[in-house]
């Protein structure tokens, strides 16, 4: 074999490698999305997992790359304990796993309207699971011990609770399906690609189950930076006896229409409603409130 091959093919090997390393690094910034749709729902805790699990894929896989890692070797030797490289990028990928099973759990922990299960109950829940995730993932067990504990049971735990509280786990089917569709496609990349794939099929991995993450955030959480009478009962005092919830409708009905008296809330219906925020129809004045 000529030296001029084994040049070629080596210098082959590298650029392959940067390249890939660059489209790991690079694919992370499909959790923006999450971040972003956090912070406009008022979300900020998430929007704050989010991004740390954005920070420690990213750390990780320019470690895995080599293009540096954030603890490097010579920090952890002694002259009786050299440290090779790849024990270095295993406690990066440790950290990684760790944050992405958090932000799963924190994520599973919001489902569920807030007036029926509190914040409380939900913190209860994730710290529960917290140590026992920490264990599974930095004692170098199989990731599906990590999965169980920070996917599987607190996401069973919400929606016995759901069920006992009589709340909707699921407010937006159509996010919900999509999400679906995409973390099985995610999934697919995952686990059943082979491992000399990783370079690429990793990355379409992070794309597509980032953007899953989304539309689950859709289909299950409530928009903080409004009031509605479904999520904040507290806020909306009880009506006279004139008048009834319809669940069905999203609307507070009159019973006795001849007398006009009162308020009525309705769920805005588009979003000239929404602008207008309140109307007066016969003396009745309807004040309107957004959509969930």
């Amino acid at each position: 074999m000529s030296e001029h091959f084994i040049s070629a093919h080596v210098s082959a090997s590298l650029n392959s490698n940067v390249a890939n390393g660059v489209f790991l690094v690079v694919s992370n910034v499909f959790l923006a999305p999450a971040i972003l749709e956090s912070l406009q729902m008022h979300e900020w805790a998430s929007a704050v997992i989010y991004f740390n699990v954005m920070v420690a894929s990213t750390i990780y896989h320019s470690c895995r790359a080599e293009f540096g890692c954030l603890i490097d070797s010579p920090r952890l030797e002694s002259e009786f304990l050299p440290v090779s490289r790849d024990v270095v990028q295993w406690i990066h990928s440790r950290f990684d796993v760790f944050f992405v099973f958090n932000a799963i759990m924190w994520t599973l922990t919001s489902i569920g309207r807030s007036h029926a299960i509190s914040h409380h109950t939900r913190l209860l829940v994730y710290e529960i699971f917290f140590l026992p995730l920490a264990f599974f993932v930095f004692g170098d067990f199989n990731d599906l011990w990590a999965a169980l504990v920070g996917g599987l049971l607190p996401g069973a735990v919400m929606l016995v609770l759901c069920a006992q509280r009589g709340t909707r786990a699921i407010r937006r089917w159509h996010w919900f399906l999509l999400g679906v569709a995409l973390a099985a496609f995610a999934g697919f990349f995952m686990y059943l690609m082979p491992y000399r794939t990783y370079g690429w099929s990793h990355g379409v991995w992070h794309i597509t189950s980032m953007l899953a993450l989304v539309c689950f955030n859709k289909a299950t959480r409530r928009n903080y930076a409004f009031l509605n009478p479904l999520d904040d009962p507290e806020h909306f005092p009880p009506l006279a006896h004139e008048f009834v919830y319809d669940y069905r409708a999203n609307v507070y009905r009159r019973t006795d229409l001849a007398r006009p008296v009162g308020r009525i809330v309705v769920v805005a219906a588009s979003a000239d409603d929404w602008r207008r925020r309140t109307t007066t129809i016969r003396g009745i004045r309807y004040e309107f409130i957004k959509s969930e």
